[in-house]
C-alpha cells in the first residue's frame, strides 16, 4: 500500500512537472520525483498510456518529450 501510494506521487508530481515546465523527457525530472531515469521514464510511459499526457515524435538523446494537449508549440 505504502509503495502503491509513492508512486501515485511521483505520478501526481510528474503530471505538476510537465503543466509547470511544458514538453520534457525523463531526465528532466527523475531527480525532482526521486527516483531513477528508468523508474521515471515508466512512469511517464504510464501516463501516457492512459491518455492523461501525449509522446511525441520528436526525440532528444533517444528520449520522446511528453506533454499535455496545448503544449505542442514548446516541441519546436
Amino acid at each position: 500500500m505504502v509503495m502503491e501510494e509513492t508512486f501515485l506521487s511521483k505520478k501526481e508530481t510528474a503530471l505538476n512537472l510537465i503543466k509547470e515546465k511544458g514538453p520534457i523527457i525523463p531526465a528532466q525530472i527523475y531527480k525532482e520525483i526521486h527516483t531513477d531515469i528508468l523508474m521515471a521514464s515508466a512512469i511517464l510511459s504510464e501516463l501516457a498510456m492512459n491518455k492523461e499526457i501525449f509522446v511525441s515524435n520528436i526525440k532528444f538523446g533517444g528520449s520522446p518529450f511528453y506533454y499535455f494537449r496545448g503544449q505542442e508549440a514548446g516541441l519546436e
